[in-house]
């Protein structure tokens, strides 16, 4: 599946020309269907892209166009929308660790003996 999925993926090797510098991809998900590009000389700041956007770029640079710049491609991310539940289903981290044992009062179990004998000693 992943296979397949990758041979519909634009190439991450193309760049992408804008007016602003060349893109160079960093990073892909072919799961989300996001590509990452930084602009040469400046590769801490990366934008996201979606597939489908950046196969738009690259059909727009085949005929010879340069965009205006990968920001205006970009996908907003809305972080409010991610609700982070727990995988395992509110399951207890601890769930399979061993309780701690209790110590046996030993004092009171030989005094208790210790009566016992001494009373069957008397009869």
């Amino acid at each position: 599946t992943y296979l397949d999925a990758l041979e519909d993926f634009p190439k991450s090797d193309v760049r992408l020309q804008t007016e602003k510098g060349t893109g160079v991809c960093q990073k892909i998900d072919i799961f989300k269907e996001r590509l990452w590009y930084a602009y040469e000389g400046d590769w801490m700041q990366w934008h996201e892209l979606s597939a489908k956007r950046v196969r738009e770029i690259m059909a727009l640079n085949k005929q010879g166009k340069k965009v205006s710049s990968l920001e205006d491609y970009k996908v907003e991310v809305n972080i409010s929308q991610f609700e982070f539940n727990d995988g395992a289903g509110q399951d207890s981290l601890t769930r399979f660790d061993q309780p701690k044992r209790r110590r046996k009062k030993r004092r009171n179990k030989n005094r208790n003996q210790k009566r016992n004998q001494s009373k069957s000693k008397q009869k």
